[in-house]
């Protein structure tokens, strides 16, 4: 669920914020480093140096995507610049174990998986309305999900009962009377995209130069493989798959906004 507190600071104001708060998970760090160096360590001080350099990081956390969603609701078009900003900065502290036994503290940095979460930046906002073309679009990205897992489940051969358990688990998705998704009667490769194209136009439309009723950013086939690679992967038991759900659709669907509106292309991991 989508943190709905809204974000009232400029961003400006949240940059200060973070540079104090990073201040604070340093001298938190220094403080757990200090307590794991006692002999004999107290284990009391060493969990409440641990509470509070955790409590620091996601601290640091989210005052840093406020800072992030703040400086796009002062642009002329907030929801753009949310798409083409791409994945957060994170950090955690760690404790690492040397050879001769004593522990080092660290804060990692690492950036998210995934772009910018559209959903809870949309809900953040200190502006009335909506930062979207049409707010429902999560309903819809689940709806998709459905027809993709749905399609799996045919292809693997599940019984009647567990096909029925498996579309009903996407409590979220739409009738055919409120959208008629493609994908669900033919999960071709041009359905996907006729889906996605409608999905991107529910998000952010630009009219195109050329065809002002249609949306700049336009959906291919690499968009559809790219979906095709997220839509499934091993379950926990032997012989499982787990489908895609709708959250997650919501964050590939977020994935392809910043590849749409920055042209940096997608990759793989060799």
């Amino acid at each position: 669920m989508a943190n709905t507190t809204k974000i009232t600071m400029s961003a400006a104001e949240l940059k200060t914020a973070l540079a104090a708060k990073q201040t604070e998970l340093d001298a938190a760090k220094n403080a757990l480093q200090d307590a794991l160096s006692c002999d004999p360590i107290d284990m009391k001080l060493l969990k409440e140096c641990r509470e509070k350099a955790a409590t620091a990081c996601e601290e640091w956390n989210d005052l840093n995507v406020q800072m992030i969603y703040a400086g796009c609701y002062e642009t002329e078009n907030p929801m753009l610049a949310a798409c083409k900003y791409g994945a957060v900065m994170k950090k955690s502290i760690a404790e690492k174990e040397k050879d001769n036994g004593t522990v080092t503290v660290d804060v990692n940095e690492r950036r998210s998986r995934n772009a910018i979460d559209l959903v809870d930046f949309n809900a953040r906002s200190p502006k009335d309305g909506n930062l979207f073309v049409n707010g429902q679009w999560p309903y819809y990205a689940e709806t998709f999900a459905r027809a993709l897992a749905n399609d799996i489940g045919k292809g693997l051969e599940l019984s009647e009962a567990d096909q029925k358990k498996l579309n009903e688990s996407y409590k979220d998705a739409l009738d055919n009377d409120k959208w008629v998704c493609l994908t669900a009667a033919n999960p071709s490769t041009g359905n996907m995209v006729k889906d996605l194209q409608g999905l991107v136009d529910m998000i952010l439309f630009i009219p195109d130069e050329k065809y002002p009723d249609k949306n700049k950013f336009k959906v291919f086939s690499r968009d559809a493989r790219f979906v095709d690679t997220r839509k499934a992967k091993a379950g926990k038991a032997l012989l499982s798959t787990r489908t895609i759900r709708g959250k997650e659709m919501a964050a590939v669907i977020g994935d392809i906004m910043y590849h749409l509106t920055t042209g940096n292309p997608y990759s793989i991991d060799c």
